[in-house]
């Protein structure tokens, strides 16, 4: 099927020789390879055949180098995200991952060339300087341009598809945050501070209250427009998301369309961001206040204004994002984890001044609502409506964790060891008495 045989000549009076592997590929066509050491012309033959036998071979020439892979690869991305297959922050991470850390690698290799066992060299060698979690997301990576490069023809088959590679182990997914946790972060996030930026404190309350009672994903609390809010029939309709990457998107599947009930904590923090924008409008009419229009003078107006002016608020009457910034623009997560999450862990008592970190991210929120309404016992279909999911199973192998404080499993296991018990005093009794 395929040979190898050595080939000398003379090159301006130097002699040459080299090792020639000559075969017929599955497509019948002739092809050859040359090699400067005779073990690598045999492995390669070794290689070829089997190939050729799976009908997975790639001559060299009919492949491209990596770069140019990439290159295409992430074009392709960007086309697929103008037709809304793909998020923008999905391609800026293939395309971080890929030109960030596996370009330089890999650029002038072929694509056909590249073997599971160099890939999983390479995973060993990252292991020394990134987390489990990035080495997965570059494997992934990885893997889905190998997809892509099998549908160009530039390969036969995904090496990482018919030869995994072993990954290390991610770490195990952190406690959600406790009910005491919510609690204090409920009380800090209610609590307006002397001198404090009241925008501020008005998208802080519709953040928590959001995530807390309403399990929004961030973005979708930062996507929320008031023409979504039903007031009359108590629901929130999800309907888009909103990211600094992405900008304002739909939801990824029909599923994350839903409505959600309207609690009472998240009519009360919506209701106060309505109260503030009513009264910043208020603040900026001419007719009504003739001093300075310097910003700082109107934010001194409305703060005096919302401890004192009594405001007829009507949300139905606004209209555009729920949450934005003092200057008008929406907000996103990224903008939220810098103005006050970090001051509203510590105020909580949940950022750890040692490791200088917070004790959870404001996407822990969603958890602790999923977990609330299971230990509560929601049933399975709406448990996945609330949460927005196509299906169940997907919701509780995320979301299924339990509070630490939830005891119904030792209070269940003790009844049926109770009822199943031989050795109780009675029973023991009975048999001591047979016995005597």
């Amino acid at each position: 099927m395929a040979s190898v045989s050595k080939r000398e000549w003379t090159y301006k009076g130097e002699k040459k020789t080299a090792w020639v592997v000559r075969y017929t590929d599955q497509g019948g066509t002739r092809r050859m390879k040359t090699f400067e050491k005779k073990k690598d012309a045999d492995a390669f033959r070794v290689q070829v055949e089997g190939e050729i036998t799976q009908g997975v071979h790639t001559a060299y020439n009919e492949s491209v180098t990596f770069a140019k892979a990439v290159d295409e690869f992430i074009k392709d991305c960007h086309r697929r995200q103008k037709l809304g297959d793909l998020t923008m922050g999905g391609v800026k991470g293939y395309e971080y991952r890929l030109e960030h850390y596996t370009l330089p690698k890999f650029a002038t290799r072929r694509v056909s060339s590249i073997t599971a066992a160099e890939v999983q060299a390479y995973v060993e060698e990252l292991r020394e300087k990134l987390s489990p979690s990035t080495i997965s997301g570059i494997y992934g990576s990885l893997h889905v341009l190998f997809t892509f490069a099998v549908s160009k023809r530039w390969v036969r088959r995904n090496v990482l598809r018919d030869e995994p590679c072993k990954l290390p182990h991610k770490p195990k997914r952190k406690a959600i945050p406790t009910k005491d946790d919510i609690r204090a972060l409920l009380e800090a996030a209610g609590t307006l501070e002397r001198g404090e930026n009241l925008l501020t404190f008005v998208n802080r309350s519709v953040v928590i209250a959001c995530g807390v009672f309403c399990g929004f994903r961030p973005g979708e609390t930062y996507g929320l427009h008031w023409e979504d809010i039903d007031w009359e029939r108590g629901v929130i309709h999800v309907r888009r998301a909103h990211s600094k990457v992405n900008g304002l998107k739909s939801p990824k599947t029909e599923a994350g369309y839903r409505d959600v009930p309207l609690t009472e904590p998240v009519r009360r923090a919506l209701y106060q961001a309505a109260r503030y924008w009513i009264i910043r409008t208020m603040a900026n009419e001419p007719e009504r206040f003739r001093g300075s229009t310097h910003p700082k003078a109107i934010f001194s107006r409305i703060a005096r204004m919302w401890e004192t002016e009594v405001v007829n608020v009507d949300p139905t009457q606004l209209r555009g994002f729920v949450v934005l910034t003092k200057v008008g623009k929406p907000m996103s997560a990224t903008a939220s984890a810098t103005t006050f999450w970090k001051r509203l862990m510590d105020a909580a008592g949940l950022y750890d001044h040692e490791a200088k970190r917070n004790k959870f991210t404001p996407h822990a929120l969603r958890h602790v609502a999923a977990s609330l309404l299971i230990e509560a016992g929601l049933d399975d279909m709406n448990l996945k409506r609330f949460i927005g999911h196509a299906s169940i199973q997907t919701t509780k192998d995320i979301y299924g964790h339990l509070f630490p404080t939830d005891t119904r499993m030792v209070a269940t296991t003790e009844a049926v060891a109770a009822s199943l018990d031989a050795t109780r005093p009675r029973q023991i009794s009975v048999r001591h008495s047979y016995q005597s």
